[in-house]
């Protein structure tokens, strides 16, 4: 049975909003492809990588009150996606039942892609972290159509440098007026 994690709200994402903004991101580190850096525009850390020309982001939005666990995709082929129209996106990792994620168009860094933002502190965020660092592939489709299959190597110690890297910029960061994100449950 697939796990869903719903979608409050459909987010129709300002540029600002984007991992991939003109705000220049710090680098942290790089290992086994992934590159790591605090992104200033979204108070987070993040690794991103490229697959097959699939750009993939995973880490943190900590501009709300409430964090969020930041995944997206941006792929320049994707051209049917509609910025601010909700997609149910299927992602496998390994062979783990398949999340569907309520995920949202959007349009950054020149290219189309897809964004959710899920509550950081639930047990599904934790769950799909456990999973995304274990796994060794994912797997993303939508409907009958495969957005990409990618492999999962390195992912264990790229989610762990952006641990380190959102500890070491929350601690030195003071709490800045949160702004309102909405994020899935």
């Amino acid at each position: 049975m697939a796990r869903y994690l719903p979608f409050a709200l459909a987010l129709a994402l300002l540029p600002a909003s984007s991992p991939t903004d003109a705000a220049t991101p710090e680098r942290w580190a790089y290992t086994d492809g992934w590159d790591v850096g605090y992104y200033p525009t979204t108070r987070g850390c993040l690794a991103f990588a490229t697959f097959d020309g699939t750009g993939f982001f995973i880490g943190f939005d900590t501009r709300g009150s409430i964090p969020a666990l930041d995944i997206t995709m941006l792929d320049e082929t994707w051209a049917s996606i509609e910025p601010g129209t909700r997609y149910p996106v299927t992602l496998a990792l390994g062979d783990e039942p398949p999340w569907i994620l309520d995920m949202t168009g959007v349009f950054m860094d020149g290219a189309p892609g897809l964004n959710i933002l899920v509550d950081a502190s639930t047990d599904k965020a934790a769950t799909f972290i456990e999973e995304f660092q274990r796994e060794l592939r994912m797997t993303w489709s939508y409907g009958d159509a495969q957005l990409g299959h990618f492999t999962l190597r390195g992912s264990r110690r790229a989610f762990d440098e952006v641990l380190a890297c959102q500890d070491a910029y929350d601690a030195q960061v003071p709490d800045p007026p949160a702004v309102e994100t909405p994020v899935a449950e």
